[in-house]
């Protein structure tokens, strides 16, 4: 991050760090009345480290990401393994794929449904969704705990996305 936007962010005006602030702390009666107090380098320093500092938002984007890296699932047979796909996309067409799983399970339909994976186009039936599923969330659950145990530390480490706090 750059100094500036860490420093604005920190609440410090540009007129306070700016340019010129070597300047006027060189002078003795430099500082102009009225002006914000120029702070010392230690309070520009915490302000900086302050605002490189790991948020919530910064664990819940890592979490996005990582839920949107998919899995591999194990068809079986000549089916073989196929990347599924887990961005936000793939989702809403899961979603789908579930809600016609579950109609034809309950109509007692056993026709195969047609989807398309990262790796190619694969016939599924609709009873075989369900281990989908459970494949889904064995990837997915550990990603949403690590990122609520990374959200509740205070600090948030700053190697926060490191694998070794991702994985079970």
């Amino acid at each position: 991050m750059d100094l500036a936007i860490a420093l604005e962010k920190a609440g410090f005006s540009a007129y306070q760090w700016g340019p010129d602030v070597s300047t006027y702390a060189a002078l003795s009666a430099g500082w102009p009345e009225g002006n914000p107090p120029l702070p010392s380098e230690a309070e520009l320093q915490a302000a900086y480290d302050a605002a490189l500092a790991p948020t919530v938002a910064d664990v819940i984007a890592e979490r996005d990401r990582r839920l949107a890296l998919g899995f591999d699932y194990d068809f079986g047979g000549a089916r073989g393994v196929h990347r599924i796909g887990t961005t936000e996309s793939d989702m809403k067409g899961w979603a789908e794929v579930r809600a016609l799983a579950a109609a034809r399970v309950s109509a007692s339909d056993s026709t195969s449904i047609t989807v398309a994976t990262n790796t190619g186009v694969v016939q599924i039936l609709p009873s075989e969704w369900a281990a989908i599923d459970l494949a889904a969330a064995a990837f997915r659950q550990p990603i949403w705990a690590s990122s609520f145990t990374l959200a509740a530390m205070d600090p948030i480490p700053s190697d926060y996305t490191a694998d070794s706090y991702w994985t079970a």
